[in-house]
């Protein structure tokens, strides 16, 4: 099995069940796509102890995972703690905020690796840029989506120390407030990184 794509509403104990079923770490899986709502506590800590047994995740995708309410977003600062050969992660749609970017900051050391990162339509303003051009871990980088946010001109600054620290190939703005829409797109779409 390469691919686990959990596209319905499970409850904490349902994926404990699935965490105690697997029979030692799953080494083939390399990309795990959840589509149900996270906010729960115990759900979370429940698919912390679910990474545990895929150790060589290479892309996670936990698009609308994250809703308006508030959630611990130190949380999920364990989870990608906890995937360390990630390449490529998707949180696109999510409630992130200033504080979820800094909390996938503080995580940064663990996703040296990652390649791909979609933030697009996360409820980001332009002090979040700043927190990720000061993210020492995340200098791999060759696609950012930043699509939907609320970036205005301070973010311009931010964007060009990304820029020059990263091997970036596609950046990604539509819906910027002034209506910029910036494609430096030298390969495939958004989303269609390979592994």
């Amino acid at each position: 099995v390469e691919t686990i794509s959990l596209l319905c509403q499970l409850t904490a104990e349902g994926l404990g069940i699935i965490e105690q079923k697997l029979t030692g770490p799953m080494q083939g899986v390399k990309k795990l796509k959840i589509q149900d709502d996270l906010c729960d506590k115990d759900k979370l800590l429940a698919l912390k102890r679910l990474f545990h047994r895929l150790p060589n995740v290479k892309s996670l995708d936990l698009n609308q995972c994250f809703g308006e309410e508030e959630w611990d977003r130190t949380l999920l600062g364990d989870l990608l703690k906890e995937t360390p050969h990630l390449q490529a992660l998707h949180l696109s749609g999510n409630n992130l905020g200033h504080f979820g970017i800094e909390v996938l900051c503080a995580a940064s050391s663990s996703l040296s690796n990652l390649k791909e990162l979609d933030l697009s339509e996360c409820n980001l303003g332009d002090e979040v840029m700043k927190a990720l051009a000061t993210a020492q871990h995340l200098s791999n980088l060759i696609e950012i989506i930043l699509e939907s946010n609320n970036l205005g001109d301070d973010s311009i600054e931010s964007l060009m120390l990304i820029i020059n620290q990263c091997p970036l190939e596609r950046l990604w703005l539509e819906n910027y407030n002034h209506e910029i829409y910036c494609g430096c797109a030298l390969g495939p779409q958004p989303g269609q990184l390979e592994p």
